[in-house]
């Protein structure tokens, strides 16, 4: 077994930093980090920060703020604190029911939801494992909107389609009326083919056409 000096001891501790240190030496700095600037009225904090109701009035503070998978916020952790009479009692809501205003030099944080609403939202506690029954997240009842009215336009009616009306029909040709039978001139026979007439006498012994006898000379 080989003894070793305490010098020679002393002087391999002094010279292992030493080494060390060149070997980090040779590796080039890291560049540095960019650089965000935030003015007077840009952020603030909210831990801690009291939160209103419709009416004004205080109903607690925010405690803790709740963020998903994304690092978005998603709800909030209100601790009554013995507001409201309930004691200290915890309820998380919604992110999106927080609303931010300006009220003097300090934001103002208030909750859209009633005292009622409020103080029915069960205790928050966030489950610790998969086994544990989820926790409850309030959030504002939605609007509700009458339906909206039909707007299709109504087709207008089409007009009627108009009756035909039957050809015209030319008169049925009437006979022609019977003439009236011819006046019978004063004193002589009606005319021949009247119903009246009569055949003209015949003279005895004489021959129907024959020339009347002619007188006597004197």
């Amino acid at each position: 077994m080989h003894r070793i000096s305490a010098p020679l001891l002393l002087l391999a501790a002094l010279a292992g930093p030493a080494f060390a240190q060149g070997g980090a030496a040779d590796k080039p700095p890291a560049p540095p980090a960019d650089m965000e600037f935030l003015y007077e009225g840009e952020a603030t904090s909210i831990l801690g920060r009291q939160v209103v109701g419709p009416s004004g009035e205080v109903i607690g503070r925010i405690v803790d703020v709740l963020v998903g998978p994304a690092g978005v916020p998603r709800a909030a952790v209100i601790d009554f604190g013995g507001f409201m009479g309930l004691g200290n009692r915890r309820i998380a809501v919604t992110w999106l029911s927080l609303r931010f205003a300006t009220a003097g030099d300090a934001p103002q944080i208030s909750l859209n939801m009633t005292t009622d609403q409020i103080k029915a939202i069960p205790q928050f506690k966030l489950p610790a494992s998969p086994a544990d029954p989820p926790a409850t997240v309030a959030t504002p009842p939605r609007p509700s909107f009458p339906p909206a009215a039909d707007t299709t336009p109504t087709p207008a009616a089409e007009p009627p389609l108009p009756i035909p009306s039957p050809p015209p029909q030319s008169p049925a040709a009437s006979p022609p009326a019977a003439s009236p039978p011819a006046a019978s001139p004063p004193g002589g026979s009606p005319p021949a083919g009247s119903p009246s007439a009569s055949p003209p006498p015949v003279t005895q012994g004489a021959l129907p056409g024959a020339l009347p006898a002619a007188a006597p000379a004197q």
